[in-house]
């Protein structure tokens, strides 16, 4: 009985000190490295940050980051220290109708090209003198600059695993089909890559390797956040899980679709299978393309984060890793620049995007100035991208290097249009650069209508800086107005009037230009039908020279519906000389004036003196 007591008494020993030995090498390892993938899905993708908002209210902070398109965007954001409230205020602020087409703010166009910007339905490159076929797709201007705004802290940073929380994301190198992994670099050209979704945004040109979106070969990643080192591995999936039914794919479109993405809609079954916490929100009757409703989006996604706060609340619990202090938000650095580097331009010289640009080597920016800087350049219309790009030299100086994609030398615009004064008529618009000189623009504008009109536009920019440019500018307009007695056409008034303008203007602004020239103006009108002038009378000339000096300013941000900014113009002009003149019919000499009861004859010399004695 005692041998028995005295085992019981061993064994209870042996089983604490167990115990103790166990408590303490759990307590002696590192906690679970907690991994967080976010798919790709265009706009179902903002749903992400409601799913983050409610780990960061539950006290999960992920170790580390993966995400493909949109998820790269939300990701990419994140890891340098954006939190989800920020990230929600960024998608609100953001013009997503501009983002997702190949339009620009109006008040980013260049003064002397807002007459022309956004004004046409259609516009045909002609490459070389044969005419191309616009690709249709999304260059991504506007895109670009939002992701340079919100990534510019990052480029302090040689390598994504010095971001506050680790990152990586995921592109499609076009020419081999394979993934390529993003782990340092250029923040903005990572997630630019990543979100270059085919048949919507153009490929992404990454030093010479042309790039796609990654959700083409790997749309939930989940084995790249495993290979950073993460234990535990939380994913947010907005798209497909599976292969759709041929009848569910919406057309040819959606066929092809679906086929490029095999490879990717495969993996993504198996990546689900190794998800510790998988999250797939009903985003209901909204697309890829859904950027308008991002609101009811944010929604969607808050209330699936609250679904599951209480498994989050728990994993945060079990996995040692609550009371985590907030990340600072980022902060923009001011960067000295060491040199400037232009890449793809042929039309524009280096010295006039530089001379636009307003940078200088050693001087110091921050994201605003550059993204100003920018706007300038890609103002003069003819580019359909300018971006950049920066690379660290040393601790303090950075290369800047401004990437362009040119539009072709010459470019043909039309459209329709209808008013009560000018009727139907075709628009047709030739903007040919560097035609006449260097660093120069020309317009030929067309309206073929019952009333046409023709002008002849063309721009010299001068100087070293191009803040100035010499315009030569010739109008003509025809036009007819009828005149009504009674109710019945009583005579048409034919006007035409050719005016001609040689000015000097600034152009180192987007919102004012100065203008100081000459002006010629000839207008001459003709009445028919009429029984007011007496018969013989061919037409009547005016004809004026003067010099002019104005002032205009729009800082409007749409030409034809603004619902920001203003307009307004200054103008002084003196005549310098006037002519006026009535033409008779040939072989007349005499015209008859009815005086009542009476025709008053006078004399073609009576008619000059009588013009003669009107002209100032």
């Amino acid at each position: 009985m005692g041998f028995f007591r005295l085992r019981i008494i061993f064994s209870i020993l042996l089983l604490c000190l167990s115990s103790h030995y166990l408590i303490g090498q759990v307590s002696s390892e590192k906690p679970a490295r907690i991994g967080l993938v976010l798919s790709g899905g265009g706009a179902k993708g903002i749903a992400h940050v409601g799913i983050i908002k409610a780990m960061e209210e539950a006290g999960l902070r992920p170790d580390f980051i993966v995400g493909t398109s949109m998820g790269s965007v939300i990701g990419g954001l994140y890891s340098i220290g954006y939190s989800a409230e920020d990230l929600e205020e960024i998608i609100r602020s953001t013009d997503w109708d501009l983002v997702v087409s190949n339009r620009v703010d109006f008040k980013d166009i260049a003064f002397e090209e807002k007459e022309y910007y956004n004004r046409y339905l259609v516009e045909i490159p002609f490459n070389k003198g044969k005419m191309t076929l616009p690709s249709g797709l999304i260059h991504g201007q506007v895109l670009s600059e939002v992701l340079h705004y919100y990534t510019f802290p990052a480029a302090q940073y040689e390598s994504f695993d010095q971001f506050p929380i680790p990152f990586r994301c995921i592109a499609t190198d076009v020419r081999t089909g394979e993934p390529i992994v993003f782990d340092k670099g250029y923040l903005h050209d990572a997630i630019r890559s990543s979100i270059a979704i085919p048949t919507a945004f153009t490929a992404f040109n990454l030093d010479s390797t042309l790039v796609v979106d990654g959700g083409v070969v790997n749309n939930f990643p989940v084995d790249i956040v495993r290979s950073m080192g993460a234990d535990f591995v939380i994913g947010v999936n907005v798209s497909d899980e599976d292969f759709l039914e041929v009848e569910e794919l919406g057309g040819f479109g959606g066929i092809l679709m679906q086929i490029a993405m095999a490879e990717s809609l495969r993996k993504t079954s198996v990546n689900i299978e190794d998800t510790d916490i998988y999250i797939k929100p009903d985003l209901g009757p909204y697309s890829t393309g859904s950027f308008g409703e991002y609101e009811a989006i944010l929604k969607l996604g808050e209330s699936t984060g609250k679904e599951f706060f209480d498994r989050f609340k728990k994993a945060a619990d079990s996995l040692d890793v609550m009371n985590l202090e907030k990340d600072e938000a980022p902060v923009s650095p001011e960067l000295t620049i060491r040199s400037i580097q232009v890449d793809g331009n042929k039309l524009f010289s280096d010295e006039f995007i530089k001379s636009k640009l307003g940078v200088s080597p050693g001087q110091t920016v921050n994201r605003d100035f550059l993204q100003e800087a920018v706007r300038h350049v890609f103002g003069v219309n003819g580019f359909y991208k300018v971006d950049y790009s920066l690379r660290q030299v040393n601790e303090s100086e950075f290369d800047l290097i401004i990437r362009t994609i040119e539009k072709p030398k010459t470019t043909f615009s039309t459209a329709l249009h209808y008013d009560n004064v000018f009727s139907v008529g075709l628009l047709a618009n030739w903007t040919i650069r560097n035609w006449i000189g260097n660093s120069s623009r020309t317009v030929l504008v067309a309206d073929i209508s019952r009333n046409p009109k023709f002008r002849f536009d063309h721009y010299k920019y001068l100087g070293p800086q191009k803040k100035v440019a010499i315009n030569f500018r010739f109008n003509y307009l025809r036009q007819e107005f009828p005149g009504y007695e009674n109710g019945e056409l009583s005579r048409i008034n034919i006007f035409n009037n050719s005016r001609t303008e040689l000015q000097l203007i600034t152009t180192n602004s987007l919102k004012e230009a100065f203008y100081f020239g000459f002006i010629t103006d000839m207008s001459r009108s003709k009445l028919q039908f009429d029984q007011i002038l007496p018969d013989g009378v061919k037409n009547g000339i005016d004809n004026y020279v003067s010099i002019r000096a104005r002032y205009y300013r729009n800082s409007q941000d749409d030409r034809n519906f603004p619902t920001r900014g203003a307009e307004g113009l200054l103008e002084a002009e003196y005549r310098l000389k006037t002519w006026l003149k009535i033409n008779l019919d040939k072989g007349v000499d005499t015209i008859y004036i009815d005086g009542g009861r009476v025709e008053i004859p006078v004399s073609k010399e009576e008619v000059d003196q009588l013009v003669e004695s009107l002209m100032p």
